[in-house]
């Protein structure tokens, strides 16, 4: 598989199902604010707690797979809606070190169009996945 510049992504959709891109929107969570007010509160401004959290979409370009029967066998479980492992894992990576970690729980493809593949090489020109929760953290 062909290495990209220093700074890029890389993503495992599945166990054994690696690859790298190097334009991403990453997962931003958002939580909305609640806002409470008695009725027989003495003070007229509401209180604010916090609320449900929410995500977007994350849209990844130019993905970059070794063209293998696992991933083949992943593709038409996409296309199929059946994917039995829904987690998917996106890194960015600098200078060959990971500095964020984002785990996406339950995710799945929206727009989904089969991998281009060039030789050895499959290449999804755009993966756009919603996700029912993000992990946000840092490599250990």
């Amino acid at each position: 598989m062909a290495q990209n510049p220093s700074t890029h992504f890389q993503i495992v959709l599945a166990p054994g199902i690696e690859g790298t891109f190097t334009n991403a929107l990453p997962p931003s969570p958002e939580e909305s604010v609640l806002e409470y007010r008695h009725g027989n509160s003495p003070i007229f401004y509401p209180i604010k707690m916090p609320g449900l959290g929410k995500v977007g979409n994350t849209v990844i370009a130019g993905a970059r797979f070794e063209n293998t029967p696992e991933l083949q066998n992943w593709v038409k479980a996409a296309e199929a809606g059946s994917l039995t492992e829904p987690e998917v894992q996106i890194e960015y990576v600098e200078q060959g070190a990971p500095v964020v970690i984002w785990r996406l729980q339950a995710a799945s493809f929206v727009n989904f169009v089969p991998p281009v593949t060039e030789g050895n090489d499959a290449m999804f020109e755009q993966l756009n996945m919603n996700f029912e929760a993000v992990n946000v953290s840092a490599p250990a």
